[in-house]
């Protein structure tokens, strides 16, 4: 007899909330598709090391193409992985938490299996618990996806902004488990399903707001000033922020020389990599004008090392799991303790 009522309580509940888990299961599976394709892309390019050497990506016709397309794909197709991989994760986590409590107790179908089965916990985790296993399944393959895609679209020196880490590996998953329980504990407390997504929507854009915050906070003990030529050792792959100093002049609280605005670092750095402006035409001065860059000789970024990184991510991780499971704990709370409608 616990058989078949099992049975039934699992085949209601695919009834009811088929549409979220079809939509979520094929969510997940395109952004994962999407994410290989790209990574496959960029990794057919095979581009020697030695391209991405200033100024050898200028001299080299090879390194142009190869360096171009790889750009190319990483702001096209890539920026929009990137993208999908920054909202998806709390989409489905949205979309199937505001409704696993939610819906029931809109339609009412909850107080009937109350009426009938005293045991609320195991109705709750017969439906807390398929929604568990679909969305960790997919978000870890995400994750994976996401951590090959990231891999594959860096370069030499190139780096990202700390709080914005929840597109790959464990941030991703645990940010996606932090929506879904916002949003069961959402429904659970309304009673309903579009009144919930709407709440969890915000609460979850503050957590985002807190999260970006901590990971900042717990990135500052690692964080020191790195010029350019640091930038493409590639020891360094987070930063906390770009400034440009002068540094024959001394500067303050650490700082590498005296701030200067942009356009008074780009006109002393074009003095001191391409010299004075000849009177006359001058090719191979157009030629330095054209590829020169500011960064190399007044730009500095209060970076972060990679080793650092472990720390950072524990700690959005760490924050998203702790709200997460308080909300999944209110909601086994309210449900042993609502009052059937």
């Amino acid at each position: 007899m616990n058989v078949v009522n099992a049975l039934r309580a699992a085949w209601l509940t695919w009834k009811l909330h088929r549409f979220e888990s079809v939509v979520a299961f094929v969510l997940m599976l395109t952004m994962a598709i999407s994410a290989g394709i790209v990574t496959l892309h960029l990794r057919a390019l095979t581009i020697p090391a030695g391209c991405w050497d200033w100024p050898g990506v200028y001299t080299s016709e090879l390194c142009r193409r190869l360096v171009d397309s790889h750009h190319d794909i990483v702001g096209a197709a890539g920026g929009h992985v990137r993208i999908g991989f920054l909202g998806a994760p709390t989409l489905i986590g949205l979309m199937l938490g505001s409704t696993l409590v939610g819906r029931e107790l809109e339609l009412r179908t909850a107080s009937l299996a109350w009426s009938l089965d005293g045991a609320r916990l195991r109705w709750l985790a017969q439906r807390l618990g398929g929604a568990l296993v679909l969305a960790c399944v997919g978000l870890i393959t995400m994750a994976w996806m996401g951590s090959g895609f990231e891999a594959a679209s860096r370069t030499p020196g190139d780096l990202e902004r700390v709080g914005e880490l929840a597109t790959r590996g464990v941030p991703l998953l645990t940010r996606g488990l932090a929506a879904l329980g916002i949003a069961v504990l959402a429904g659970a407390v309304l009673g309903r399903t579009v009144p919930a997504l709407l709440i969890a929507t915000i609460a979850v854009g503050v957590l985002w707001y807190v999260g970006s915050g901590a990971s900042k906070v717990a990135a500052g003990p690692f964080a020191v000033w790195i010029d350019d030529a640091q930038r493409r050792e590639g020891d360094y792959v987070h930063v906390v922020r770009y400034d440009e100093f002068d540094t024959t002049q001394p500067g303050r609280h650490g700082e590498p020389g005296a701030r200067i605005d942009s356009g008074e670092a780009y006109q002393k750095g074009l003095l001191l990599v391409c010299g004075a402006e000849p009177e006359v035409h001058d090719e191979a001065y157009e030629v330095c004008v054209n590829v020169y860059d500011p960064s190399m000789v007044h730009g500095w970024w209060l970076a972060v090392p990679a080793s650092a990184l472990p720390v950072i991510e524990g700690v959005q991780a760490g924050l998203d799991l702790a709200v997460g499971g308080l909300a999944l704990a209110g909601t086994v709370v309210i449900v042993r303790h609502r009052r059937p409608d």
